[in-house]
């Protein structure tokens, strides 16, 4: 998605800073500025909900045209954000992994397991299983 307006980005940064009535950290301003120079629609992930490592992922999923609404959610933890990019970045179909409107973790985990054997990706940390099991479910969005 690209940018479709002529804004700064500070005056873009001002805008969603007095939107959502809050200030953001120096990381968070990293990231929207790199999609803001990558020509991306920032909105998308400016929402200060969003941790900066949660609007990087949004943000290489908006570089890579992958469908960042199926994982765009301030619900998702970081770890289950990676586990689906990286999954739809290498062709996966979502609804795999959906089971009566939450996500399957357990398939998503066995198939991130298996991609990353596959394609030399770094696999998920014990520390990121146990988180993305702690916070389930994660419910789908349509």
């Amino acid at each position: 998605m690209k940018l479709t307006n002529n804004l700064s980005f500070k005056s873009l940064v001002r805008m969603y800073e007095d939107q959502y009535e809050y200030r953001y950290d120096e990381y968070q301003l990293e990231e929207l500025k790199h999609g803001y120079d990558n020509g991306l629609d920032i909105s998308v992930y400016a929402n200060p909900a969003f941790n900066r490592v949660q609007m990087s992922c949004i943000r290489l999923g908006l570089e890579n045209n992958i469908d960042i609404n199926k994982y765009a959610f301030v619900e998702y933890n970081y770890y289950v954000m990676e586990t689906l990019y990286d999954l739809l970045k290498h062709g996966a179909y979502f609804d795999r992994y959906v089971l009566r409107d939450r996500l399957d973790i357990d398939r998503l985990i066995s198939d991130h397991d298996k991609l990353c054997a596959r394609a030399g990706l770094r696999p998920l940390s014990n520390w990121g299983r146990t988180t993305i099991l702690d916070d389930a479910p994660y419910y789908v969005k349509h």
